[in-house]
């Protein structure tokens, strides 16, 4: 019976689409051959000997999961299963050429990143496919040595399981979100649901406003909105105020009702405070916040001595107190600071505090004090500071710049604190070469030294130092050290360079030739001063040296700031 008419057009025009698909799918196969990497494709290794011009095909003949060397353009490594046109498979000696590779991107696994082995075979993460065969373009070896197998399974014995970056355990993902920044922590949040989750936490913990404008903007969204007064009460830890300097009766209003949300905050830092208005805001964090741990307070504020009062009463769990700059008004403040009982790191920058005082405190927190920063307090004198050495056996952290210290006082922080990490002795007369020796018998452990404008300072003392502390060194500033020549700086580079970050040596004799060894030598360093912007003392370096050096250090003074522990 012949076809009709109707059914022979169907039938062609069916072989005019199979012939289109065909066409279709050869010019697919040759792009994906032409095309660059794709990211999945990376991480599996597909780029592995990239360069050398290799791709490796597997041998689905047999279980053992062979690989064969395979000649290939500088395009995309391929992967194919030799068959022929009769479904057979390919056996020795046979040619054939590569086109396409198929990857299942569903199949990345993010345990490749993390590392695991696997036993099952990659075919499981590719599937090849082969459309023509021919005589001049590739060339199977079925001879490969058991070695080159093994070198060729190693970029994918990663791989273990399939498992998607959402779906790793909670405790991996707080793990890591707790070390993103705060950029990387809003993207997040947009991913998915699950990842929203596990982000908000840590991006609600730290609410660290950098003007006043930022700090006003979420007060007025608190206000508003009740996802900030929810997610605030929840998880913020850390709050730091920036009092505006306009708009103050509003802004009182809005930081009441912040106050009354506050229950879980353990860390407070005020900036910009206000005269009339510090007193009450700290009371009412005081009286809401009962596990605060760290207070900040910087600048001048009316009867500070009563804010501090209320402080001592009612934050017991409190460990780190900083206040700068504060000036009491009253002459007996002894009752302000004697409830204090576990301080471990104290902060007295720029305060009118006595003697008695300081005594008062060290004799209740001695036995836990780590760090304390006593900088241009100029009322005290040895009869605090020593008693202070001689007690406090834990100091990692001291701080006495601007403080009348004699020499002998300063030799009893070589005896008395081996534990001592930061040393700031800036400006002080009492600096000897007996002190720095001292520091170097009792002091190995020292990574951050200060010894700004301690002019007695000698080569042979600092060198001392430097044989000491060693690797340790991270942070060294001698300006305006006037008896320093290429002999210290030469024997910084040659014990203190491994760990190195930051050198100020201005006013220090030096040469081209010390300051080549350093910058060689100390490869991790990044802020190098050599000369201060202010300074009195002509560099005797070179302009070609001094344009190195801005190029390739940081040459800021601000990063020779020593930062306190909060």
């Amino acid at each position: 019976m012949k076809p009709s008419a109707s059914t022979t057009c169907i039938s062609s025009k069916r072989n005019e689409n199979n012939n289109i698909n065909l066409r279709g799918q050869n010019e697919r196969s040759k792009n994906r051959t032409t095309r660059s990497l794709l990211p999945q494709e990376i991480l599996l290794g597909l780029n592995y000997d990239r360069d050398n011009s290799h791709s490796y095909l597997t041998d689905k003949s047999t279980n053992d999961n062979k690989f064969y060397k395979v000649s290939s353009s500088t395009s995309l490594p391929t992967f194919t299963q030799a068959n022929n046109s009769n479904g057979e498979r390919i056996k020795k000696n046979v040619r054939s050429s590569v086109e396409a590779v198929n990857i299942d991107t569903s199949l990345f696994s993010i345990d490749s990143l993390f590392g695991g082995s696997s036993n099952s075979s990659l075919t499981n993460y590719f599937s090849c496919s082969c459309s023509s065969y021919s005589s001049s373009e590739a060339n199977f070896s079925l001879d490969n040595s058991e070695e080159e197998r093994i070198d060729v399974m190693e970029p994918y014995g990663v791989i273990q399981k399939t498992r998607k970056f959402d779906q790793l355990p909670k405790e991996v993902l707080n793990n890591i979100m707790r070390f993103l920044p705060t950029e990387s922590l809003y993207n997040v949040i947009f991913v998915n649901r699950y990842l929203y989750n596990c982000a908000l936490p840590y991006l609600w913990k730290n609410l660290n406003f950098q003007n006043t404008l930022n700090c006003f903007k979420f007060c007025t969204n608190f206000e508003k909105e009740s996802s900030y007064r929810h997610n605030f009460s929840l998880y913020t830890e850390t709050f730091n105020i920036y009092f505006p300097n306009q708009g103050m009766n509003l802004y009182k209003f809005l930081l009441d009702k912040i106050i009354n949300n506050c229950k879980n905050i353990k860390n407070i830092k005020v900036n910009k405070t206000l005269y009339w208005y510090m007193d009450k805001t700290v009371s009412l964090f005081t009286k809401n916040c009962k596990d605060l741990k760290r207070i900040s307070l910087s600048g001048q504020w009316y009867q500070p001595e009563q804010t501090i009062l209320s402080i001592s009463k009612r934050c017991h769990k409190l460990s780190t107190l900083q206040l700068n700059h504060v000036q009491f008004t009253v002459d007996n403040i002894i009752p302000s600071f004697s409830n204090f009982c576990c301080i471990e790191h104290l902060d007295l920058s720029g305060v009118n505090i006595t003697n008695e005082v300081l005594n008062l405190i060290i004799d209740k927190n001695y036995y836990q004090l780590t760090s304390i920063k006593l900088r241009d307090c100029t009322r005290l004198t040895d009869e605090s500071i020593i008693p202070m050495i001689e007690k406090c056996q834990e100091l990692q952290y001291i701080d006495l710049k601007g403080c009348q210290v004699s020499t002998s006082t300063l030799l009893e922080i070589g005896n008395r604190c081996p534990k001592l990490r930061t040393l700031c002795l800036d400006g002080i007369v009492g600096v000897t070469p007996e002190v720095i020796n001292s520091l170097a018998d009792g002091c190995p452990n020292l990574s951050i030294i200060s010894l700004e404008k301690c002019q007695q300072v000698t080569n042979e003392s600092i060198i001392n130092l430097f044989k000491s502390v060693q690797s340790n060194l991270k942070h060294l500033c001698l300006s305006g050290l006037s008896l320093l020549n290429d002999d210290a700086l030469i024997g910084l580079s040659f014990y203190c360079c491994a760990n190195l970050e930051k050198l100020d040596i201005d006013s220090v004799t030096m040469s081209e030739y010390a300051i080549n060894n350093i910058m060689k030598s100390c490869t991790k360093l990044k802020s190098l001063i050599v000369q201060r912007p202010n300074t009195c003392v002509t560099c005797t370096l070179s302009k070609w040296m001094q344009n190195e050096i801005k190029n390739n250090y940081s040459t800021k003074v601000e990063d020779f700031n020593i930062p306190f522990v909060w």
